[in-house]
This record gives C-alpha cells, structure tokens and sequence, in this order.
C-alpha cells in the first residue's frame, strides 16, 4: 500500500508580509505540486493531492507533495471564501 503522499505539518505565523491567495465561491485554483507548503488562512479549503482528498480549516497546514500527474486542485467550502498561502 502506498504511503499518504500530503501530510498535515506545524503551521507557521503569518506576518503582513505574506502574499495569499484567495477563492470565491465555485472558483478552483490548479496548482502543479513542487513540495510547497499550503497554510491555510481564513475559511475550510478542500485540496486534493495524489487522488487523496483533504479538508483544511483555518490554521492547518499541509505539504504538497509531488508524485502522480503532480496537480492539486484548491476549492472554497462551505459556501464561504478562502483564503491561503503557499510557501516553499
């Protein structure tokens, strides 16, 4: 069995310095995997990695991990914006 290719990992604090990026409602961010680190912000993101699927609320923090066709996908939830950064 495969080993989980995306970890949750220790947050670190977000200064006024780091950009972020932010999802409406029904839009999706594509990103290529390149081992960087996807913090959450504000409001629940849905992020699939590797064919796993993870929901992260405000705070949690995951590695995306490269393997598989290397995509992740980033969605708002709950019918709330998201907002996220992402670090290397």
């Amino acid at each position: 069995m495969a080993q989980q290719a995306t970890q949750r990992i220790k947050v670190y604090p977000v200064d006024n310095y780091t950009p972020y990026y932010t999802l409406q409602i029904r839009e999706n961010h594509i990103l290529t995997a390149r081992n960087q680190v996807l913090q959450v912000i504000s409001g629940a993101a849905w992020v699939s990695n590797n064919g796993q699927d993870y929901t992260l609320k405000a705070g949690e923090a995951i590695t995306l991990k490269v393997g598989g066709d290397g995509m992740v996908v980033v969605s708002a939830m709950f019918k709330k914006p998201v907002r996220y950064t992402l670090s290397s």
